[in-house]
């Protein structure tokens, strides 16, 4: 369908609203139309006399975020006070059917707070010691080495005799991934990948047994 054409009183009228302050989200309600019809025809500055005003907005809605995040940060302290081994068997298992190797008991990620999670759950559900588990890090071709592998082993509380080796990658990821990634893998691991994957596939199985609010 066609898109409707704004009248050239209409597009004055967006850009006054833009003089005095207002923001796109404001322009758009008033004038009923979309958002991105807004942005099109704002080619126009705040006149100084508004300036405050719009500056004041814009503060608002960043301390509207600040304060979400704050009362997400409140929310999420509470629900992991209590934190039983079953949850976190349930956890691990997740993080492991959405980034884990479907053939060794392996999990390659560039995210530091994920793979630790994943360890030190392993360490507490299964008694994992530092001899169980080793790490490849992969590196890109401006990454420091000695860099990411301390980076890599105080992330995870591990020694340096538990790197098992590096990997050279030449590509343009280096910027992006200042460390590296880092594949965590489980020695001996067989047992535990088959408890996972049964567990995923009990999971999926029963979860539309689960009742919904």
């Amino acid at each position: 369908m066609k898109k409707k054409r704004l009248l050239p009183n209409q597009i004055a009228q967006i850009q006054i609203h833009r003089q005095k302050g207002l923001s796109i989200g404001e322009i758009s309600i008033l004038m009923n139309v979309a958002k991105s019809t807004v942005l099109r025809h704002i080619q126009t500055s705040i006149d100084n006399e508004y300036l405050p005003l719009w500056k004041s907005k814009r503060g608002g809605s960043l301390k509207n975020k600040l304060k979400k995040e704050a009362n997400a940060k409140i929310w999420a302290e509470k629900m992991v006070s209590i934190f039983t081994e079953r949850e976190l068997l349930f956890f691990i298992s997740a993080l492991y059917w959405g980034e884990g190797s479907k053939r060794d008991f392996e999990i390659i990620n560039s995210n530091a707070n994920l793979l630790k999670v994943f360890v030190h759950g392993m360490r507490i559900v299964f008694g994992l010691s530092n001899e169980d588990i080793g790490i490849v890090i992969r590196l890109f071709n401006k990454n420091i080495k000695d860099q990411c592998s301390n980076y890599w082993l105080a992330a995870l509380n591990l020694p340096v005799s538990s790197i098992k080796g590096y990997e050279i990658i030449n590509g343009k990821k280096d910027g992006k991934l200042p460390f590296g990634m880092c594949r965590v893998r489980i020695r001996k691991g067989g047992d535990y990948l088959k408890k996972l994957k049964a567990l995923n596939l009990e999971f999926a199985e029963s979860i539309y047994k689960v009742p919904v609010a």
